[in-house]
């Protein structure tokens, strides 16, 4: 379990409100292991339910399951405070308008009766619904929470991606490239912008001697 979680949280363009829902399933399941065990119930462990069930301590692997929900509400106890607000950048249609803060409530109410934005909200990705269908003009307030939550970072793919990128441009194959080409050459690397460089190199204009 551990290990799909892992590669739930792994990858590029992952909203943080959807990493966080796989943690939370995650620690559903284990709570719903623990409450299993408890009852002796070894229905969703296939390889205790091999053994003789009279010599499987249950207890020991409630208490174990306990530790593991306990260090994830640990961690990511941040994150629980952070859940009403969450659910409004992702769940916009659904959250009740009294559940959130004040200044959100009228632009709430003027969202939750667009038909047009609820279809769209169905059909295309929560990113261009925000860029491509919201008015920030109409929802200001909304528009700059959502801006919030797009601006986080829930994985570090990013982080190793850039440094597998900085390591190869720094490879013994470009051995020629000086230091201070090297946050150019990352820009160029990292970005999903794909460079004309043809174009660019017919643009460049060649110094004239004075």
């Amino acid at each position: 379990m551990l290990m799909e979680l892992n590669i739930k949280l792994q990858g590029k363009d992952q909203l943080i409100s959807k990493l966080y829902e796989n943690v939370e399933t995650f620690v559903l399941k284990l709570k719903l292991l623990k409450q299993q065990l408890s009852q002796k119930s070894l229905i969703h462990f296939k390889k205790l339910s091999e053994r003789n069930t009279n010599t499987v301590d249950y207890e020991k692997y409630c208490n174990l399951i306990l530790k593991v929900i306990d260090e994830f509400d640990t961690r990511f106890c941040d994150f629980k405070e952070e859940k009403n607000e969450l659910d409004l950048f992702s769940h916009p249609f659904s959250i009740k308008v009294e559940t959130v803060r004040d200044e959100f409530q009228m632009e709430l109410i003027e969202l939750q009766n667009n038909k047009d934005l609820k279809d769209a909200y169905k059909d295309v990705e929560l990113l261009e619904l925000y860029k491509k269908y919201m008015n920030i003009e109409v929802y200001p307030h909304l528009c700059k929470h959502a801006m919030k939550y797009f601006s986080l970072f829930g994985s570090t793919y990013i982080c190793e991606q850039f440094f597998s990128r900085m390591k190869h441009v720094k490879s013994e194959q470009r051995q020629r490239l000086k230091d201070e080409h090297l946050t150019d050459t990352l820009r160029i690397s990292s970005s999903t912008i794909k460079a004309d460089i043809d174009q660019l190199c017919k643009n460049k204009q060649c110094q004239v001697s004075h």
